[in-house]
């Protein structure tokens, strides 16, 4: 079985649908996301974390693939 962790991440944040100051644009910033799921895969760009799964044969739902690169925390939950 696959280990649950625990996620920070940050994310791009934005996609204004409306005109929008410009000095309002400058203060945006990106955001930080958590995550709890099954950590499906890894290797060194990124992992594929899991939220929704199940067992009769086995299936998921939900998957995010996180760049390790926006990775700020990560714990692993029993």
């Amino acid at each position: 079985m696959e280990r649950i962790e625990y996620v920070e991440w940050r994310d791009a944040r934005g996609v204004t649908q409306e005109w929008t100051d410009i000095k309002i644009l400058k203060k945006m910033d990106s955001c930080i996301c958590y995550s709890v799921g099954r950590l499906i895969r890894e290797n060194k760009r990124e992992i594929v974390l899991l939220p929704h799964w199940g067992d009769d044969p086995p299936f998921g739902c939900g998957e995010m693939v996180i760049p390790i690169s926006n990775i700020e925390k990560r714990k692993r939950l029993k």
